[in-house]
């Protein structure tokens, strides 16, 4: 953090010492120190490194509101170390200077763009835990509402500042327009409409008031705008599928109903679908969330939601992708379940059956089947813990990881049995059968999973799908390569297998004289069983052919 020093040298004592004096600014990216007296002046750096320590020095300081804000703005650029309570300590020094009449808005509009910055599942937890993502979009507004400007814009990386003056401009709204790959505001004046609008071949979205709405407004009433080009400030407790359009938030100094509605015009393409006009509803006491406000009216290419109030205005859009999404994620869920309670009543009859679990067959049947019970869980958990968690995370993604591995290991446990089973090769039972199998099976997944945790833990926290699982070299050797290398093997036994038992070189058969359906109903099974995982249905065989 930089702070304005000056020597003040006492002749008396015959020594000097660095103190703190003088205004500090930031203007165009250079640091300024107006200072009132004259003297040896500098700029000086703190060590501090902490963000939270600076952040909380800044708030508690006796700075002038300028300083504050031109010290927020350095910190802000560290964005990558922001924690939960630094976000929140944001918006309290925001809150602190809110009063002010002359905050230098380009200064706020790019301090706003860098919190866009922060990581999003610090933004969500802070939001959870003190409600500051709120705390800094309802000082934003009123930091524009008490500043003296009027008729100027100001724009950043992620967001856009507007303040006009109702009668000195005839303001009727804004078009943004995309040059040269960023956005400029087209201000519009007059009866400004739609047909206005769709002029501009660039045009990306806009924002119109009624002629009836702007007759409400008091005399010499400004309209206060801001423009979000994501939704990384507006945090719900539950995520929602849809993605977000660019968010308008209009305040106007109008305290009676609206007689005029004020009109959002979005540019979508036409992967976009299932449109829904929506708002931020929030204040001091609830966290926000998204409503949905009025139905949106198509006008291809654009789509307008008309408000009658003003907040924070956005478009929640899902693509025909996201939705194809959504309707697999349903699909998988169902046959996710349908799999678990399947399994449970194998786990069912091994409780209540003892004759049917005193076969070893069983038992490995059993194992496996634990196994997958195990993977399912721990999917579904490993969805739900936040990557920020470093320590909770990678426990997750090693269960995860180690429960995969353990499955495909069993179902090549069972490949190799019904090798020995239905291809005449090893002679008699194989001597501590189970014990051989679940050393294998529960053994050799800690080799990769060891590996993965000694040499590359962080790639349990670093995927990009959402879940606590290995990526990068992780995922590629730890996880593919020995799922490649069982299912190589078991495509090797199945096809050795199907081969064996077309030829008619089989231990047994029951299905009397048509052996050719016998021996496609035996191949459709162990087709399942080595080849997708469903090894229980081949242990159905079992109750045909002794050995196990």
């Amino acid at each position: 953090m930089q702070t304005c020093e000056y020597w003040n040298y006492d002749i008396e004592l015959k020594r000097g010492s660095w103190e703190s004096d003088g205004e500090f600014q930031i203007i165009s990216n250079f640091s300024i120190c107006k200072y009132n007296r004259r003297g040896y002046f500098a700029i000086a750096l703190t060590d501090f490194d902490d963000v939270t320590e600076l952040l909380t020095i800044i708030f508690q300081s006796n700075s002038t509101v300028s300083e504050k804000m031109s010290k927020l703005l350095i910190l802000s650029q560290r964005y990558r170390e922001f924690t939960s309570i630094d976000v929140y300590l944001v918006g309290q020094i925001l809150e602190q200077v809110s009063p002010s009449v002359d905050i230098d808005l380009d200064i706020l509009v790019r301090i706003i763009s860098n919190m866009h910055k922060v990581k999003s599942d610090v933004l969500s937890q802070s939001q959870k835990e003190y409600a500051s993502t709120d705390l800094i979009l309802r000082y934003v507004d009123v930091i524009m509402q008490n500043n003296n400007q009027s008729n100027v814009w100001f724009s950043s990386e992620n967001c856009m500042l507007l303040i006009y003056d109702l009668d000195e401009t005839n303001f009727t709204g804004f078009a943004l327009l995309n040059v040269n790959h960023s956005l400029r505001p087209e201000i519009l004046e007059g009866d400004a409409n739609i047909l206005d609008l769709l002029e501009y071949d660039n045009l990306d979205s806009a924002v119109l008031l009624s002629s009836k709405l702007k007759n409400q407004t008091e005399d010499s009433a400004k309209v206060v705008l801001t423009v979000y080009y994501n939704d990384a400030l507006f945090n719900e407790k539950k995520p929602r599928e849809e993605s977000i359009s660019k968010i308008f938030g209009v305040v106007l100094p109008v305290s009676a109903d609206y007689e005029g509605p004020v009109s959002v015009y979005h540019k979508v393409t036409k992967n976009d679908s299932h449109g829904e006009c929506a708002y931020w509803n929030y204040d001091e006491s609830t966290p926000g969330l998204w409503k949905d406000d009025s139905d949106s009216l198509d006008l291809t290419p654009l789509v307008l939601c008309k408000y009658w109030h003003t907040t924070h205005f956005g478009l929640l859009l899902l693509d025909d992708d996201k939705y194809d999404d959504a309707v697999l994620d349903w699909i998988t869920a169902i046959n996710c379940t349908i799999s678990f309670l399947g399994m449970c009543v194998i786990v069912l009859t091994a409780i209540l059956f003892q004759k049917w679990r005193n076969k070893v067959g069983n038992q490995l049947l059993l194992h496996f089947v634990l196994s997958s019970m195990f993977q399912l869980l721990l999917f579904y958990v490993s969805s739900t813990v936040s990557q920020s968690d470093n320590v909770g995370c990678t426990f997750t993604g090693v269960l995860l990881h180690y429960s995969i591995i353990s499955q495909f290991c069993w179902m090549l446990v069972i490949a190799i049995l019904q090798f020995k089973r239905f291809v005449v090769v090893f002679g008699g039972h194989s001597e501590y059968l189970q014990l051989k199998s679940c050393l294998f099976a529960w053994g050799c997944p800690l080799i990769p999973v060891l590996g993965v945790l000694v040499f590359d833990a962080d790639s349990y926290v670093s995927g990009k799908v959402g879940l606590c699982y290995p990526s990068g070299y992780g995922l590629y050797l730890g996880v593919w390569l020995p799922i490649c290398m069982a299912l190589m093997i078991n495509g090797f036994i199945f096809a050795y297998i199907v081969n064996n038992v077309t030829q008619k070189r089989i231990e047994c058969t029951h299905f009397g004289t048509d052996d050719t359906i016998y021996h496609w109903i035996l191949a459709f099974f162990l087709f399942f069983m080595l080849g997708h995982g469903m090894a229980y249905q081949g242990m159905w065989q079992r109750s045909q052919c002794p050995g196990l």
